[in-house]
């Protein structure tokens, strides 16, 4: 395949849709390896395709929680408000833990500092 043909074709967005016949598909993958334009534009539209996925995901999800939610089914978001309580004490209690670790060492190092100015 030719760089002008898989650009008229639009062969990088059919290719990562699966969308090119198998004999199209074939061609434009020998020619994809060799043009750096077009491995650009299948990377891309992999990541468009993949980012639009997760996107549509997230809003079915938030289509679905504000349906339970308007339905009365409140329990997994109470649910998820429970688990994110512990969570978010045991996340406190480390940054806390290392904090005091950091100062103690610190201390430490003041301490030898002084020790070692002193005549």
């Amino acid at each position: 395949m030719e760089h002008t043909e898989a650009m008229r074709l639009q062969a990088a967005v059919k290719y990562v849709l699966g969308e090119l016949p198998q004999a199209e598909h074939d061609s434009f993958e020998e020619h994809y390896f060799d043009c750096g334009e077009c491995a650009l534009d299948a990377q891309a539209a992999a990541a468009f395709a993949d980012n639009a996925r997760n996107v549509f995901c997230h809003e079915a999800q938030e289509v679905a929680l504000r349906a339970a939610a308007a339905a009365g089914g409140t329990g997994l978001v109470r649910f998820e408000l429970m688990a994110a309580v512990p969570a978010s004490v045991v996340i406190l209690m480390v940054v806390l833990v290392s904090a005091w670790q950091c100062f103690i060492q610190r201390m430490d190092s003041l301490k030898k500092t002084c020790n070692t100015a002193r005549p």
